[in-house]
């Protein structure tokens, strides 16, 4: 089984991934990572190349067709997850327009011969805000893609992580303030999250 990490920023998230099976994909190209991010993050991407089971990927748009050609020759997507999506741009529309993309894409990769029958897909999202205007309650975007919420639960912070923005600065994000939705197939998803817990809808 393998893991599918999608918006990578810095990649250090996937760097607390690697002790399975990993494709860890960033929309930057693998230079732009580098000048972004720096000397750091350079050292972490040659580290991660080392191990036979991690493949890492740039330059790829985790809002188009991915299943044709876009992502390196995987099978057995049994997970995909993104992290804190955000363009970059503090406009309500645009990021509206991004995370409706990728629940849109996500859902034909599903369902494409590179994922198991049941594969998962988490996103995780700040809650606060602006955030909530342009994300909110995702279940209503994803049921238009014909998936169904499995569980929602506070994101973790592995160490080692660090939460960095699009522009490259390390910005820090409170747990607490954030949450993890994870969905499957509608048609594979046999016991659906009824009911949100109370420290979401306060």
């Amino acid at each position: 089984m393998t893991k599918l990490l999608l918006a990578e920023g810095d990649f250090s998230y996937a760097a607390t991934q690697t002790d399975h099976p990993l494709v860890a994909c960033g929309f930057d190209s693998l230079k732009n990572v580098i000048k972004k991010y720096g000397k750091k993050t350079e050292d972490r991407l040659n580290e991660m190349k080392a191990l036979n089971r991690v493949t890492l990927a740039f330059g790829v748009d985790a809002t188009k067709t991915m299943h044709k050609g876009a992502l390196p020759y995987v099978k057995n997507i049994n997970e995909i997850e993104i992290r804190y999506p955000h363009t970059g741009v503090k406009s309500v529309a645009s990021n509206r327009i991004l995370l409706t993309g990728m629940i849109t894409a996500c859902t034909r990769l599903m369902v494409s011969p590179l994922c198991t029958d049941g594969c998962t897909l988490s996103l995780t999202l700040k809650t606060t805000g602006r955030y909530n205007e342009w994300a909110g309650d995702i279940r209503l975007l994803a049921r238009v893609e014909h998936l169904t919420l499995l569980k929602v639960s506070r994101p973790t912070s592995p160490a080692g992580y660090n939460h960095v923005t699009t522009s490259g600065s390390d910005e820090g994000v409170q747990l607490d303030q954030s949450c993890t939705w994870t969905f499957q197939r509608t048609e594979h998803c046999q016991i659906p999250l009824e009911k949100l817990p109370e420290w979401l809808t306060k």
